[in-house]
């Protein structure tokens, strides 16, 4: 069988930033960790580079418009949010970041079914008490099971969070089409990944 490429993970640079440094809410009181993603009141892009002119040392931030934060944050700009609004792109779900007005933590509310035998997926332990996973490994390239058909201007994400412990967060789905008008407006920070059936 001949592998077909029918969508695309929509994935962003690391932004060097936490969403949550050390106590993260929502957490299971069995394995101790969080059982869903939440925006800190007090979260702060990270500045990463330094201006250097009339020899003045500050950090400023690198901004992207599609980034990650290391714990898995999907953090996205409001340019890009606007763009998916004139677009009406379904299913988004674009949380305000109090301190960064200009950026929200994007998710989607549409499941996706993925094959994860076929990727050969691996799951860590599973805790009895939340029902999720120490880890999930095995993100790229993902698998759309056969004989699913997406519905077009739809975000999707997977049914897991990929990653380990806190550092988890779920797959973003689109299709080739949105992919293609998504790329179009070069959005920094922004790239995409192959989804095969």
């Amino acid at each position: 069988m001949v592998d077909m490429v029918v969508a695309n993970t929509l994935d962003g640079r690391d932004n060097n930033s936490f969403m949550y440094n050390s106590v993260y809410p929502h957490c299971c009181n069995s394995c101790h960790y969080a059982t869903k993603q939440e925006v800190n009141p007090d979260f702060r892009l990270a500045r990463k580079r330094y201006d250097v002119s009339y020899a003045n040392l500050h950090p400023v931030r690198k901004q992207y418009d599609v980034s990650y934060t290391c714990d898995g944050y999907l953090i996205v700009s409001k340019r890009f949010k606007q763009f998916c609004e004139e677009k009406s792109y379904k299913n988004t779900i674009f949380h305000s970041i109090p301190l960064e007005p200009d950026f929200y933590f994007l998710e989607s509310s549409k499941i996706i079914p993925l094959d994860y035998a076929r990727r050969n997926v691996q799951f860590g332990s599973l805790c009895k008490a939340c029902n999720r996973y120490d880890y999930v490994a095995g993100a790229t390239p993902s698998y759309i099971q056969q004989g699913f058909v997406m519905e077009e201007n739809t975000f999707y994400q997977s049914e897991y969070d990929f990653g380990s412990y806190n550092r988890k967060s779920p797959i973003i789905i689109v299709s080739l089409l949105m992919a293609k008008e998504l790329t179009a407006q070069k959005f920094k920070g922004l790239y995409f990944n192959d989804v095969l059936e």
